[in-house]
């Protein structure tokens, strides 16, 4: 979001798509406790409201056609 703010379209397009994908995946998993390395339940759930916050101030990356 800050990258947006600052008008680094790109770059925060790009960090929303990856950010996106490691979230995604680890809640496909079966949801644990969690622990300092890894981040607790609560730590990936915050990261999913923040996830859901830049998507609507960014929108969905476009993906570039090969």
């Amino acid at each position: 979001m800050a990258l947006f703010q600052m008008g680094e379209m790109g770059e925060a397009q790009a960090t929303l798509k990856q950010a996106r994908g490691v979230i995604e995946a680890h809640f496909r998993q079966r949801m644990e406790l969690g622990n300092f390395s890894d981040g607790f339940w609560f730590d990936w759930v915050l990261g999913r409201i923040l996830l859901r916050e830049a998507t609507e101030m960014i929108g969905t990356p476009l993906e570039v056609p090969n």
